[in-house]
């Protein structure tokens, strides 16, 4: 029960207190609004603005395995591009390494080459040398019976020639009436290639002006042996081109 008292009590005094400061605040509130002027009242257009919720971040995606993936890439792109200029340096070395083999083997066997070229040339040229020397000894000795040959092969054949023209000449000769025995006249006669007599004249006379008369006249009427043209140059000029020959009144020889 006095519990309940207590309890009773405090409550009254609590409301008693409320009611005081209640009617205080009403007196005060009362006397300040018969003090106030009245002011016209302001219009103010308001508008009722609508805040937008801000939209929450979106939660940030976590791409570190990403990055990593893309390092790795990155990576992994750099080494096969370092691995490309190195195969593709390593393969220029190699080529120009190739290429100055070629070069240098191509030089040597130049060099071979003509190395065997110059012994080959050498070589000839000791065998022409040899051979040249081989044929002039074979032939030093065998010159003196081939010019023996020749010349004695050449006499005979002038020989024939000179019968020729010794029949020709002894034909045209007519006798003079003061020829003696024992007369003799000495004669140049001047031929050409083709067997024509160019001149006569008497290098040697017989002391009887009709007897070197006659042998001249017997020349010149013979004009020209053709068959000289047969023989061969060196023949001709040693024998023909000037022509010395003795007339006799018992016979005509050379």
């Amino acid at each position: 029960m006095g519990k309940w008292f207590s309890y009773s009590t405090a409550t009254l005094c609590s409301i008693a207190l409320h009611l005081g400061v209640a009617v205080l605040v009403a007196n005060k509130w009362g006397h300040e609004e018969t003090e106030r002027k009245i002011v016209a009242p302001k219009y103010i257009d308001a508008k009722l603005l609508q805040l937008k919720e801000k939209e929450k971040p979106k939660p940030k995606k976590d791409n570190s395995a990403a990055k990593r993936r893309e390092q790795e890439r990155q990576k992994k792109l750099a080494a096969e591009k370092k691995r490309k200029a190195e195969a593709e340096k390593k393969r220029k070395q190699q080529e120009a390494e190739k290429r100055r083999k070629a070069e240098a083997e191509k030089k040597r066997k130049q060099a071979e080459a003509e190395k065997k070229r110059r012994e080959e040339a050498a070589r000839k040229q000791r065998e022409q040398e040899r051979q040249k020397a081989l044929e002039d000894e074979l032939f030093g000795e065998l010159d003196e019976d081939i010019e023996g040959q020749i010349a004695e092969n050449d006499e005979q054949v002038a020989s024939s020639y000179l019968a020729i023209i010794q029949r020709r000449v002894s034909g045209n000769w007519s006798r003079p009436p003061s020829a003696r025995l024992g007369m003799e006249a000495e004669l140049i006669i001047q031929l050409v290639p083709t067997g024509r007599i160019t001149s006569v004249r008497i290098v040697k006379s017989s002391g009887n002006a009709a007897f070197d008369q006659s042998v001249e006249q017997a020349v010149q009427k013979a004009d020209s042996f053709p068959e000289l043209k047969n023989l061969e140059s060196r023949v001709f000029e040693k024998h023909f081109r000037n022509l010395r020959m003795v007339f006799r009144p018992e016979d005509l020889r050379m």
